[in-house]
C-alpha cells in the first residue's frame, strides 16, 4: 500500500499528514516544536454513494414530490460521511415540459452523510428522471417520478 507523506509547518508545531490511497488522512498535531505528546485526528473519506430515498414516486403534474430525492456518502466501514458535494440535475423529461425545478442542484452532506433536493415536476404528465453524481466517486444515481394526472370521476346522470 503507498502512502503519500506531507510535512507543514504550523504556528502550534508540526502537523503529519498521512494520506491512504482510500482517501482518509490522518493528522499528528504538536502542541510544541518537538514535544512527545500529540493529538491524533483521522478523517475519512467517502467511497460510496448511493441512493437514500425519494425514487419511483407519482404526482399530479405541476407538484411538488412528496419526498425528496437523496443520496447518502458512505465510507469503507459503510459510516456516513459529511461534507460531500452531489450535484443534481434532470436527465429527462416528458416532451415540452419546460417548468420542471430543483430547489437545490448541487448540495453537502450532513452528518448522517445525506444529500437532498425537492423536485417539482412541469405541469405535463410523464416520466421524470433526475441524475444524482459526486466528483470522484464512481456511480451515478438515476431517480424517477412520474407526474399522473389524477383521474376524474365518470359523469352519472340520473334518469327518471
Amino acid at each position: 500500500m503507498l502512502w503519500c507523506r506531507l510535512l507543514f509547518a504550523t504556528v502550534a508545531g508540526i502537523t503529519l499528514v498521512d494520506r491512504s490511497p482510500a482517501g482518509g488522512e490522518i493528522f499528528e498535531i504538536w502542541t510544541e516544536p518537538g514535544s512527545p505528546e500529540a493529538l491524533t485526528a483521522f478523517t475519512v473519506a467517502a467511497t460510496k454513494i448511493k441512493s437514500d430515498g425519494g425514487n419511483n414516486q407519482q404526482a399530479p403534474p405541476g407538484s411538488t414530490l412528496t419526498l425528496p430525492v437523496s443520496v447518502r456518502f458512505l465510507d469503507t466501514q459503510v459510516n456516513p460521511v459529511s461534507g460531500r458535494m452531489v450535484s443534481f440535475r434532470f436527465l429527462s423529461v416528458p416532451s415540452s415540459a419546460t417548468g420542471q425545478s430543483l430547489t437545490a442542484t448541487q448540495a453537502t452532506s450532513g452528518s448522517d452523510g445525506i444529500a437532498e433536493t425537492q423536485v417539482k415536476l412541469d405541469n405535463k404528465p410523464g416520466m421524470y428522471t433526475i441524475r444524482a453524481v459526486s466528483s470522484g466517486l464512481s456511480g451515478i444515481i438515476d431517480f424517477t417520478a412520474t407526474a399522473v394526472t389524477p383521474l376524474q370521476p365518470p359523469n352519472i346522470q340520473e334518469s327518471g
